[in-house]
């Protein structure tokens, strides 16, 4: 049959099914292209007998030494501390506000509680400083700087406590 002679339908017919083929054979191609390159391949290894069998053995590392206690106050004034950054990087500055009067009672806590170091009371006294500048900074809205000088603080409080 010549074009001319055809309905518009018969001809959309045709186009539709010409299409359908193509889609049919083009899926029928995805599957079967993706099963080929998806196939796992099996690697057979073969040892000459004459050579000896090197093989790594590990001696498990087995130690008695404790990590050193981590001083309680000091580990919540980390964690008030963390809390603070997420209450800040929530827009929350009242309670973070909060959580860093939280970590600075904690602080003075870990230093009335046992006798320190010299370096370690100095420390513990620069943090709660820093702590009252960052409390400034945040009243003043300067989420951004706060934030960073709290991961300085975090930084410090870690050290201690170790």
């Amino acid at each position: 049959m010549s074009d001319e002679y055809q309905s518009p339908a018969e001809r959309r017919w045709q186009v539709l099914v010409y299409y359908s083929c193509a889609l049919c054979w083009s899926l029928t191609f995805a599957l079967v292209s993706s099963h080929v390159i998806s196939k796992r391949v099996e690697e057979t290894v073969t040892l000459d007998p004459g050579q000896p069998c090197r093989t790594s053995s590990f001696a498990p590392l087995i130690t008695r030494q404790e990590l050193a206690p981590s001083d309680a106050d000091v580990e919540t004034a980390g964690d008030r501390v963390a809390e603070a950054m997420i209450h800040l990087k929530r827009q929350q500055n009242e309670l973070a506000l909060n959580a860093l009067v939280q970590a600075q009672a904690a602080t003075e806590r870990a230093m009335k509680s046992k006798p320190r170091a010299v370096a370690v009371r100095d420390e513990l006294e620069q943090t709660n400083e820093q702590i009252e500048r960052v409390k400034q900074v945040i009243r003043r809205g300067k989420v951004e700087k706060a934030t960073l000088e709290l991961q300085d603080v975090n930084q410090k409080l870690e050290s201690v406590s170790y």
